[in-house]
């Protein structure tokens, strides 16, 4: 099974796909998808519950918990937080979603449960103290007054730790005031929750170079083992001149550091900048301790096996996108495509080698042949659907009319994330904006009902902010068809030019030709000209319409 996000409507859908065989065309059959309404931005998977379903969160602290066998989507919690004030990620137990937030400068650590039976019980959330003496369980002491200050912070990277613990793996920088500049350094922040309270373990890791920010998925934290796989530079002498990116393992309960053994050189590598992009170019680590390997992604499509035991088990591999995932295949996303291959043999004489790949390569919704039910729900997603019983009746697209007054008197609770967009249906078909608006406008009842729905939209505070389908403004075929109608209707199409982002709109003025529409229309009118030297695009437009 394979799980894909998209986000062409706001909030982002949720995909569960079976990858078709060669014999089947190739592809991926659509199971099932679903919506994360509440969820603004990326989104990250968290882990897995120990009854099998899946937790995604995004930076707002919005976490939803997916049964994919039972095909339901339920909201765990939404702490709206500021982006970087909440993260989470499950225990290693699976049984709960352990959520890290900050609040009036103060952390807390609340656990949601993810348990059958008490799925979203929130624990009373437990105040993080990192300077109570109490709390402090061992590792390096971060009160000599001589080494830096370690913290906590919801902007670092969170894992699962052995046990129950929780590991953040931290970059930060302190103000050295001997040598009057910055000085970078990286540990590990182990928190095991005891009866008596929090406990802290701090391991100190290699000095990062300056301005190394790395992504999650670039650093392997293995509960099971408790082990992590940290890149690390390696000195240009150890590498036969340039640098080399290595691994060093830190032990979990000990932070004990291995020797680092090298991955991936650079020979044409050596300043400060360069070393930065070097560690910052790892993407992704996958740890398989069952195989006991450990699979590493470049940003640039190159990838190689290392054992736990240091040994390189693959050349240095050449794919055309992201490494999702590897075992009897490797699997990679190519931006809209999904790409496969199977494991090369590693041959010891070529480890040091660059070698490609053969790679099958197919768009990721290729072959889904969904049903009728399954179109019908993907056209759903991201849009606020409105229903009447017959579409082709002029009285009930009259009454969705009134539907969409009374939705709009909240413009807020339309949307996602940033987008409003709109789908109107019923038993038998389905209208995008488009379709219904260019029929509603027919009706000459229905144009005051328009003018209210754009006004509503216009009165909405942040409407500036808010972005429709297909990069038109929101209510965009609503406002074009109103004002077609009839002159009279201008001002309120000049009210609703005004309350749109008008710096990136390009359905009224540029490709869409909006505004030329309306001038083709109204020009001999008298009213014309007064709405057309008051728009919010006179000023930039007026020397090209003259024109």
């Amino acid at each position: 099974m394979l799980i894909a996000v998209e986000y062409d409507r706001g909030a982002p859908f949720i995909h569960l796909l079976r990858i078709r065989t060669e014999a089947e065309g190739g592809g991926s059959e659509l199971l099932w998808c679903c919506e994360l309404v509440h969820c603004c931005g990326l989104i990250r998977q968290l882990g897995w519950s120990n009854a099998g379903s899946c937790v995604f969160g995004d930076a707002f602290g919005c976490f939803y918990l997916l049964d994919f066998r039972g095909r339901q989507c339920r909201l765990l919690k939404h702490y709206k937080r500021d982006s970087g004030d909440v993260q989470g990620t499950v225990r290693r137990d699976g049984g709960a979603l352990m959520v890290l937030f900050e609040r009036h400068d103060d952390f807390f650590l609340q656990e949601l449960s993810l348990q059958p039976d008490a799925e979203g019980f929130a624990s009373p959330a437990i105040e993080l103290d990192l300077y109570d003496d109490d709390c402090f369980g061992g590792g390096f002491d971060y009160r000599d007054e001589n080494e830096p200050c370690f913290e906590l912070s919801c902007r670092q990277r969170l894992y699962p730790g052995p046990g129950n613990s929780l590991i953040l793996h931290c970059v930060d920088k302190e103000y050295d005031s001997e040598s009057g500049s910055r000085v970078h350094f990286q540990y590990l922040l182990r928190i095991d929750l005891a009866e008596r309270g929090p406990r802290y373990r701090v391991y100190p890791l290699a000095t990062p170079p300056q301005d190394w920010h790395p992504e999650r998925e670039a650093i392997a934290i293995c509960a099971e083992l408790g082990l992590a796989a940290l890149p690390i530079l390696m000195p240009a002498e150890a590498t036969e001149g340039g640098v080399a990116l290595g691994i060093e393992w830190v032990d979990l309960d000990s932070g004990n550091r291995s020797v680092p053994v090298w991955v991936r050189r650079y020979p044409h590598f050596g300043d400060e900048k360069s070393a930065t992009g070097v560690l910052q170019s790892l993407s992704i680590s996958l740890l398989y301790p069952d195989e006991q390997l450990l699979w590493l992604g470049w940003e640039d499509g190159s990838l190689r096996c290392v054992g736990l035991d240091g040994s390189l088990k693959s050349p240095l591999l050449q794919a055309p996108g992201q490494l999702l995932r590897a075992g009897p295949s490797l699997l990679f996303d190519c931006r809209y495509s999904l790409a496969r291959s199977a494991v090369p043999e590693a041959v010891d004489t070529q480890l040091e080698q660059s070698a490609g790949l053969k790679m099958q390569v197919h768009d990721w919704r290729h072959n889904w042949q969904p049903s009728p039910q399954q179109q019908w729900l993907l056209n759903r997603l991201g849009r606020n659907c409105i229903r009447v019983d017959d579409l082709d009746d002029p009285s009930e697209r009259l009454a969705a009319l009134m539907q969409l007054q009374q939705l709009t008197l909240d413009c807020a609770a339309l949307r996602r994330d940033r987008t409003i967009a709109l789908l109107f249906e019923d038993g038998r078909q389905q209208w995008n904006e488009a379709r219904f608006f260019e029929q509603a406008a027919r009706q000459v009842e229905a144009h005051p009902v328009m003018a209210r729905v754009l006004d509503n939209f216009s009165e909405y505070a942040n409407s500036e902010g808010c972005m429709g389908e297909d990069y038109k403004p929101p209510l965009a075929d609503c406002a074009l068809q109103l004002g077609l109608q009839d002159a009279f209707f201008l001002p309120v199409i000049r009210r609703y030019l005004f309350a749109l982002d008008n710096d990136h709109d390009g359905f009224f003025v540029g490709e869409g030709d909006g505004l030329y529409q309306l001038q083709c229309r109204h020009e001999q009118d008298a009213r014309w000209q007064e709405f057309f030297e008051s728009q919010p695009y006179y000023e930039c437009y007026e020397e090209d319409w003259e024109e």
